[in-house]
């Protein structure tokens, strides 16, 4: 099997500049992208969604800023029980194969 990438960003414009530099590098060495997730997402922006499917790759979804991350670190349950744990949870469903 060949080593495939998933990406995670911010919403921040530079730090997609750095992914939008990362999918040229694989995309010139032919190395397989499954796909973009856009984390600490705040509302309103599809900046990044709009990117990475202008650009013909997966974006498998948003997982939002989530305030309450930080209480729930140390405690697998509590994390999991965060909105955070369940988009992530989302988002993995997805991405088995």
């Amino acid at each position: 099997k060949r080593i495939r990438f998933l990406m995670v960003t911010t919403p921040s414009r530079l730090a997609f500049e750095t992914v939008r530099k990362l999918i040229n590098l694989l995309s010139e060495l032919r190395i397989p992208i499954m796909g973009v997730i856009e984390n600490m997402k705040m509302k309103g922006s599809q900046f990044i969604q709009q990117q990475v499917e202008d650009r013909g790759i997966t974006f498998w979804g948003e997982i939002p800023f989530d305030t309450e991350l930080e209480e729930a670190i140390g405690n697998v349950n509590n994390l999991l029980a965060t909105q955070f744990g369940k988009k992530l949870e989302e988002i993995a469903k997805d991405l088995e194969p």
